[in-house]
């Protein structure tokens, strides 16, 4: 968290969201992978952060999509940064995940489904 509040990425954003992002991404870290579990998100090695704990992150949010579409927009931001600059360690983006098995009518990514009106969250 903190390599990626000092990027370009972060600081090219005015404080406010700033503020906000780092709020987000800090109440996510501070969630338990599994609910008793007594582990955090902020200790798990990346190698073990996958689409499940993707699916859970989305999920915990489910009453609100907006803010499940959200979490997800900031942490694609972070693994995106983080393939750049930790490449040995951070080989792909475990936020751009085929979350739904793929429709008749083409992929359904991220939770989203096309409509007539445009894209909407799918519950």
């Amino acid at each position: 968290m903190t390599e990626f509040e000092a990027s370009t990425t972060f600081l090219k954003v005015t404080p406010r969201e700033q503020r906000n992002r780092h709020l987000l991404v800090r109440s996510i870290l501070d969630e338990e992978t599994k609910p008793g579990s007594g582990r955090l998100f902020r200790d798990c090695p990346l190698k073990f952060f996958d689409g499940d704990s993707v699916r859970v992150i989305r999920d915990r949010k489910s009453a609100t999509p907006s803010a499940a579409n959200h979490r997800l927009a900031n942490l694609r931001v972070i693994f995106n940064r983080a393939m750049e600059e930790r490449s040995k360690i951070v080989k792909t983006n475990p936020v751009i995940i085929r979350l739904r098995a793929r429709p008749a009518s083409g992929p359904l990514l991220l939770g989203f489904e096309e409509t007539e009106g445009g894209r909407r969250w799918r519950r």
